[in-house]
């Protein structure tokens, strides 16, 4: 004897199967999107640190973060773990800006009142001030030479520091008023936006200039995507982006035949990044799977349901 007598038996078991493979859709959605809600979420109160920060830097070396307070003239550490500040550090007067050296822990603090760049150890102890130029109030690190890029606004300069030896290696002419600073980690260029020209310069890892581009009005600050080349410049005087097309960072194989021992570490470090950076997420995968196995056993059930006599 079949299990169904009629059509509208097959039709009401279809009708119960599409219900629910909606509902488990329904469900894996709920909750993938309940994992996604939890994964983003401010943890305690507001942590309390000096008057007007304006700068902060995490320090993967200690597991510390650096936050500046400009009015202050010091540097609040906090526990990366626990959100506790765990010190205050003097540096010069009105230090504006903060970069960490991700293979040493050195962290170098810009001060514009004071022309110079204190150097603080991963134990968060001063261990030297290096004189820049005048109202430096940018600094980045660029991991494929090893030196530290700080702006000097005043100056119309940008500083090259040794991130080993905190020594001064060249001081390279940029256009006015440079407030801003980025290096690509992947190809080593430094953009420097300068507000009073309107223009981004871009140096290579040797510090020659590259390009000189013309961009909107007051350039204020820099973000990069290293994976395409994409530098992205905010124009604090018209309400604009300008984006900037450079190089794309090379491929893995590429950069694993052409890179020496030394430099293999950080070039499977960026590889291992921009790989997992493609990989779909997991809840999303989660959903899909859930999907259409309900489907694929729903579907295989009917069709037994329907074909297979009982005895």
């Amino acid at each position: 004897m079949k299990l169904f007598s009629s059509a509208t038996g097959k039709h009401k078991f279809a009708g119960q199967l599409g219900a629910f493979a909606i509902l488990t859709i329904m469900f894996a959605f709920a909750i993938t999107g309940s994992v996604r809600a939890a994964t983003y979420q401010v943890v305690g109160t507001p942590v309390h640190v000096g008057n007007d920060p304006v700068a902060i830097a995490y320090n993967p070396i200690n597991g510390y973060v650096y936050v500046v307070s400009n009015l202050d003239n010091n540097v609040t550490v906090l526990d990366g773990s626990t959100y506790k500040a765990i010190a205050n550090v003097t540096v010069g007067n009105a230090p504006d800006a903060v970069a960490v050296n991700p293979a040493t822990g050195a962290v170098f603090v810009a001060d514009s009142g004071d022309n110079n760049v204190t150097v603080l150890g991963s134990d968060n102890k001063q261990i030297k001030n290096v004189t820049v130029g005048n109202d430096p109030v940018a600094i980045a690190y660029n991991p494929i030479n090893g030196y530290v890029y700080v702006a000097d606004n005043a100056d119309n300069n940008v500083t090259v520091l040794d991130a080993w030896t905190y020594k001064q290696v060249a001081n390279v002419t940029v256009g006015t008023a440079p407030d801003a600073v980025a290096a690509n980690p992947a190809t080593g260029a430094v953009f420097v936006a300068a507000s009073g020209s309107n223009s981004v310069l871009v140096l290579g890892s040797n510090d020659a200039q590259i390009a000189n581009l013309t961009v909107g009005s007051v350039p204020a600050a820099i973000a990069l995507n290293p994976t395409p080349g994409l530098v992205y410049v905010a124009n604090s005087d018209d309400g604009t982006v300008s984006v900037i097309q450079g190089p794309a960072a090379p491929s893995t194989s590429s950069s694993s035949s052409s890179s020496s021992s030394s430099s293999s570490s950080s070039s499977s470090s960026s590889s291992s990044s921009s790989s997992s950076s493609s990989i779909p997420e997991f809840p999303v995968q989660v959903t899909l799977a859930l999907a259409v196995t309900a489907i694929i056993v729903g579907s295989y059930v009917y069709a037994r349901r329907i074909t297979v006599p009982r005895s």
